[in-house]
């Protein structure tokens, strides 16, 4: 029998060492890619959303009551995913109704490929500050996400489809539309948001234009306060209407996610 120099058996020991702790940290990064993989599969896929709510009542020498409310839930799969967006706005002022507005959007979007999602969406709005009873928009088309990361997120889509709109004191009218729409979204890691859309919807006889920005505190667990504002441009409204409105609001927030 060949004997072994003490060299030789120091060299042994080494090698079964540096391969035994190989083995280990080969099986720890796979367990934590597995735990990483099943919490992203967790919060990736599922329900999310939030829902606002604003109000001011004043009493006394005159009676003003104002409402604001937005509901925004997303349902997203392996797949396909589901958004559905919808907000209020009235106000009164003795009695007399002066402002309201309700709109209500439902997009279906298939992940064509990574960052890439092609989508239909249905948008619904009756706008009385622009004097339009209806407006309803339907559209096809692609959005890509350009930035996503940790803490930004930002995307653009481009579509086309046809719309039908009736303005008080005119008829009903059914043209084709172009679809334009950016968004952005900035999370500060402390339940603090910025986001900023913006949404175009361009026809011949009438262009929409919304865009949106609001910065969300965090107040307590899912609860937050938001400050947002709101632009709507019709480029053709009602004789008596002006072509933009502006709303500011605060509201109570509640995210689901």
């Amino acid at each position: 029998m060949r004997r072994i120099g003490g060299g030789a058996w120091l060299g042994l020991v080494l090698a079964s060492a540096a391969s035994a702790a190989s083995a280990a940290s080969a099986a720890s990064a796979a367990s934590a890619a597995s735990a990483a993989a099943a919490h992203a599969t967790d919060k990736d896929y599922g329900w999310f959303g939030s829902v606002s709510f604003g109000a001011v009542v004043v009493t006394g020498n005159t009676r003003v009551s104002n409402l604001t409310g937005h509901i925004q839930e997303r349902y997203e799969g392996k797949q396909w995913y589901h958004t559905i967006q919808a907000s209020v706005l009235r106000n009164e002022a003795d009695g007399q109704r002066t402002a309201e507005r309700y709109e209500a959007e439902y997009k279906l979007l298939y992940k064509y490929y990574p960052h890439i999602d092609l989508f239909f969406s249905t948008r619904a709005v009756r706008d009385e500050l622009a004097g339009y009873r209806h407006q309803y928009f339907h559209t096809l088309g692609y959005r890509h996400t350009l930035v996503e990361t940790l803490w930004d997120r930002f995307a653009f889509e481009v579509g086309a489809g046809f719309s039908q709109q009736t303005l008080s004191g005119d008829g009903r009218k059914e043209r084709a539309v172009a679809r334009l729409g950016l968004d952005y979204v900035h999370d500060y890691g402390t339940g603090s948001r910025l986001s900023a859309s913006a949404l175009g919807l361009l026809g011949r006889d009438n262009s929409n234009v919304v865009a949106n920005a609001a910065l969300k505190s965090r107040l307590a667990g899912a609860l937050g306060l938001e400050l947002s504002v709101k632009v709507n441009h019709n480029s053709s409204v009602a004789p008596d209407k002006r072509r933009t409105d502006t709303t500011t609001s605060l509201a109570l927030v509640y995210d689901f996610w």
